[in-house]
Order: C-alpha cells, then sequence, then structure tokens
C-alpha cells in the first residue's frame, strides 16, 4: 500500500518554560505511533519508504513529516498522552478514518478562541498594569478579522506571580489595540503597581471568555 504524510508539530504546553526559552514549540522531540491495538508502526521519511524507524525526532522549528500506511493510529509526542489520528490522502478516507477525524476536529480541539469555563482558579492569561488603575492581559487567538466583542460570563480574578490576590469579581472588556492574533483584555482595579506582571484567573466553574468572530 501506498505511503501518505502526516505532518506532526511538537508544542511547548508549559507557559514557564516557553516564556524562558522565547520559544512555544520543541525541538527534538521523540514521536512514536502505533496501531489502536498498541503494535508499534514503522515510520518513513518520504514516500518511498526511506529511513524507516518505530521513533522519529522533530527538527529545530518543532515539526515532522512521517509517512505511514493509510490507517488510525495513537501518536505519543515526547512522552505524553497518545491522541488519536488519522492518516488518509485522497480517496482513501474511509469511514474509520473519518470517524477519527471526527473524535479529533471538533469545539473542544480546535476552539481557539473561549478560555475558561472548566474549574475555579484556572490560569487564562497573563498581563501587566498599564496604571494604578488598569490592567491589560493577552489571549492567543486566531481569527481572520480582528474581533471587536467578547461575551464574558462570570467574574475573574487579578493575582501577582506569588499568587496574592490583587482583585476578586472581575469583569473584563476587550481593548481597541486588539488584533486577529492576540485579543488584549482591560480589567479595571486598584492598587496595581505601574508594569508589574498579573495573573488573570478564573474565579469558578463558570467564568468564561468568548471572543466574538
Amino acid at each position: 500500500m501506498a505511503l501518505a504524510p502526516y505532518n506532526i508539530t511538537a508544542l511547548e504546553e508549559d507557559f514557564a518554560t516557553a516564556q524562558l526559552s522565547g520559544k512555544n514549540i520543541v525541538a527534538g522531540a521523540l514521536i512514536t505511533l502505533a496501531t489502536t491495538g498498541g503494535t508499534p508502526v514503522l515510520m518513513a521519511d518520504d514516500s518511498a519508504g526511506s529511513n524507516p524507524s518505530l521513533t522519529k525526532l522533530t527538527d529545530a522549528l518543532g515539526q515532522k513529516v512521517i509517512w505511514v500506511e493509510t490507517d488510525v493510529y495513537d501518536l505519543t509526542v515526547d512522552g505524553n498522552a497518545s491522541i488519536r489520528i488519522a492518516v488518509a490522502s485522497g480517496d482513501d478516507i474511509t469511514p474509520e478514518t473519518q470517524a477519527a477525524l471526527d473524535l479529533k476536529v471538533d469545539t473542544a480541539t480546535t476552539n481557539f478562541n473561549e478560555f475558561g469555563g472548566l474549574a475555579a482558579n484556572d490560569y487564562l492569561a497573563q498581563g501587566a498594569a498599564r496604571s494604578t488603575t488598569l490592567v491589560n492581559f493577552l489571549l492567543p487567538i486566531n481569527m481572520f478579522l480582528t474581533p471587536t466583542t467578547i461575551t464574558v460570563t462570570g467574574t475573574f480574578q487579578i493575582r501577582r506571580p506569588d499568587l496574592t490576590t490583587l482583585a476578586t469579581l472581575v469583569t473584563p472588556t476587550l481593548n481597541s489595540l486588539t488584533s486577529n492574533k492576540i485579543a488584549v483584555l482591560e480589567c479595571a482595579i486598584t492598587g496595581a503597581v505601574v508594569n508589574e506582571p498579573l495573573i488573570l484567573l478564573s474565579t469558578d466553574a463558570s467564568s468564561k471568555i468568548v471572543v466574538n468572530a
């Protein structure tokens, strides 16, 4: 059977590590692939099946294209929990591979513009005090056009990096500096120190911000 490509990008999930390195990708991440039954799968470097191996590494950009037979697999990157993927090419998409794609690509895995709504004290964004009474937080979003509104459910809290609480029951608004890739939130508070770093957290499981398209 012909081989089909699958592109893998390893992302740094730990915010602190990404801040220190200045990168949100992981170079040299270890890639393994297995059938849904747990059998390790050989991965090649091209359509000719060159350099077959049970492990591959991401490049300096945190990416790697693997070539395998079209099927449904369990992919593991850098020892993290495996995810189910479907490798398909053109007419090779079957009901089984489509089902795997439907599981992977849904609102839970591709909703890039909704934040919170899961639990209390969830870290949602980092920002800094513009003045003693105003704080801006930055949310990474993915849109074609610059959003002009947000929908806020519940309230939020603001803490300093040492976890002391600066404000509670906060309701963020959308600042005009927002772009199609960064939503700039603004919060009114008291007692902030200009330019001090601050953290936006959920108050409870109902706290949610949706950046509207």
